[in-house]
């Protein structure tokens, strides 16, 4: 239980916020589709430890539907570091063996068009010769102030390549406040799934947005029918 409200003992959400009925009919028509190639990408979701706690964290969503999801709690007041991300990656069982490339999701606003190590790609998975090469995507979550912060004193992430969303989408995440005049900042959720949509993926991307906008619809009902009693 979180607090006084009962959980549900499936996805984990509040039972008046039970997400499972959409995520069933959400699996269901990525099933349809061809995802041979999305459920063989590594997602590693580097998570501040508090988010993990908020009732309308998009996270717990995305797991439900990937299982290939890792997830990374820790402090965002400290950087994070190549040895620290792996050996966190080693203890949730990753394999060891694997020539393992990763890309940053994060957007390109924040970062210092001067710094060389920024190596910005304009898709994923990008074209290598190696052939042995796994390449995997890694996402923030957090408020947005502290993605920023974990990201700006982590030279890891600075290291990594990075993939900027291009398109501009209005993010259906009302339940939770988005910062001043930044109405198209999106959730984790929304940035996973318009990442895939435009590297490979429109109608996986697609099928995950309609599916987060049904349960968005539904917990703001909910917190409207709360708000009114």
């Amino acid at each position: 239980m979180i607090g006084s409200r009962p959980l549900c003992p499936l996805c984990q959400y509040p039972i008046l916020r039970c997400p499972c009925t959409h995520i069933t009919t959400l699996k269901n028509q990525l099933n349809e589709l061809n995802t041979s190639t999305l459920w063989n990408i590594p997602i590693v979701i580097i998570q501040d430890h508090k988010e993990a706690l908020h009732p309308y964290n998009t996270v717990k969503l995305l797991k439900l539907i990937f299982p290939q999801i890792w997830i990374l709690p820790r402090d965002f007041n400290a950087p994070i570091s190549s040895d620290e991300f792996l050996n966190s990656l080693y203890k949730q069982q990753f394999p060891k063996d694997e020539l393992m490339v990763w890309t940053l999701v994060f957007p390109k606003l924040y970062l210092n068009a001067n710094d060389v190590r920024h190596k910005s790609l304009e898709k994923f998975p990008f074209s290598t010769d190696h052939k042995n090469i796994r390449q995997g995507l890694i996402l923030i979550d957090g408020n947005w102030k502290k993605a920023k912060k974990l990201y700006f004193q982590s030279s890891f992430l600075k290291d990594l390549n990075h993939l900027e969303i291009q398109g501009s989408y209005p993010s259906h995440y009302a339940v939770r406040k988005s910062p001043k005049h930044k109405e198209d900042f999106l959730s984790t959720y929304e940035a996973l799934s318009y990442t895939l949509k435009e590297n490979h993926q429109e109608k996986i991307g697609d099928v995950l947005i309609l599916g987060f906008q049904k349960i968005m619809n539904d917990w703001k009902n909910l917190s409207f029918e709360k708000s009114n009693e």
